[in-house]
């Protein structure tokens, strides 16, 4: 990702999902606003799953105790990714 904008990173992911093949940067997808990119129509979906990720469930926060955190080498990363992964090896219909 980068220096890209975790918004638009993570909108262009989701046009994917839906539109595999298509360019999300393209100006000719219907739902955009005219001018914007075919990936600014996830915009919304993706602040509020950012916004559901605020909380953290359970597993999250054991992930995140679990995970030795070197912090001279500034490894918040691994932390979050580790959240992150608890977060998807849970299941919704459980």
């Amino acid at each position: 990702m980068a220096n890209q904008d975790l918004i638009e990173f993570c909108a262009k992911a989701m046009f994917l999902v839906d539109m595999p093949g298509r360019n999300p940067d393209d100006l000719n997808i219907f739902g955009a606003a005219k001018g914007e990119p075919g990936w600014s129509i996830y915009i919304n979906k993706v602040r509020a799953v950012l916004e559901a990720l605020r909380e953290p469930n359970e597993a999250m926060i054991e992930a995140a105790i679990s995970r030795p955190v070197n912090e001279a080498a500034n490894d918040y990363r691994s932390v979050w990714q580790a959240m992150l992964d608890a977060a998807l090896r849970t299941n919704p219909h459980e």
